[in-house]
């Protein structure tokens, strides 16, 4: 997603706003960063599909909402880039592309001219290419248009999906309804299980640890951890989703997912439900 650059970022610099370049009819060159062993002869684009959309997600920092994010544009799309690149990196071997996150297919730097002092030089702005996905995000979708069962049905799969991506080593971290894609009715009837597609990866973090040199075995990765636990009405997961949402999450979570209870260990539930969350705590206030 691109944003227009903010007055406010201008004025701060005491920079003018650059001309828009990713319009309609503009054609750009990309260097390809896709880390695959080509054969004599053989280019990046090759292996490019020629019979599905694409699209471009591309990470300018004179495009990014500055608003947004109080901070270092540059080092704000670097790690949405980083981060996001690695993802779908990581899990590009697994079954989930195609399934529950649109297919990759590589990242790559586009050099814009740039004059400074009448002199010529370059910029660098990454992008990635991805699978198109028809649909529309559920922050763009009216709840009151479904009925309960297809909204059950819907938050299902959501954490299904979620699931998968934990299991694969993989912390979305971002997991609002802008970022669940609902398919279109004609693609999800005639070959899609799943109906949704799970996007933008830049908060994204791998492993299970909040940060990856903390990974421990007492994470247990690789091994599934119980909705149970990590939906639990406690850690307040659903509330992102409360727009879609008018039954008891809980009971209805127990009710889905109660066959689940058997393979829980003490383990997983001091780890992933901690006391601190579903025990009362006292309150002190000084008189």
């Amino acid at each position: 997603m691109t944003y227009p650059l903010s007055d406010d970022y201008c004025t701060r610099f005491g920079v003018s706003k650059p001309d828009h370049p990713y319009v309609t009819g503009n054609t750009f060159i990309a260097r390809s960063h896709i880390l695959l062993q080509f054969r004599d002869k053989v280019t990046p684009s090759d292996f490019l599909p020629t019979d599905l959309n694409l699209v471009a997600k591309i990470y300018d920092p004179l495009n990014f909402s500055h608003i947004q994010d109080d901070m270092d544009p540059f080092l704000c799309v670097d790690r949405d880039y980083s981060r996001e690149t690695a993802t779908y990196t990581a899990l590009s071997k697994s079954n989930l592309p195609g399934t529950v996150i649109p297919r990759y297919f590589g990242s790559y730097t586009l050099q814009w001219p740039v004059t400074m002092s009448e002199t010529v030089t370059t910029r660098s702005v990454r992008l990635i290419l991805i699978e198109y996905v028809p649909g529309a995000s559920l922050q763009q979708l009216n709840p009151a248009d479904f009925s309960q069962q297809y909204r059950k049905t819907l938050m299902k799969a959501v954490i299904d999906a979620k699931t998968l991506l934990y299991t694969h080593g993989v912390q979305h971290r971002d997991l609002h309804p802008r970022n669940i894609l609902v398919l279109n009715d004609t693609v999800a009837k005639a070959s899609d299980a799943w109906g949704i597609r799970i996007v933008d990866f830049g908060h994204s973090v791998l492993g299970r640890a909040p940060f990856l040199e903390l990974e421990g075995p007492e994470h247990l990765p690789g091994v599934p951890i119980s909705l149970l636990l990590r939906w639990h009405k406690a850690w307040r997961r659903f509330e992102f989703f409360s727009d879609w949402i008018d039954w008891d999450w809980q009971s209805w979570l127990e009710c889905v997912y109660g066959h689940m209870r058997a393979s829980l260990t003490e383990h997983m539930v001091s780890t992933w439900l901690p006391a601190i969350l579903t025990e009362p705590r006292e309150v002190f206030i000084e008189e």
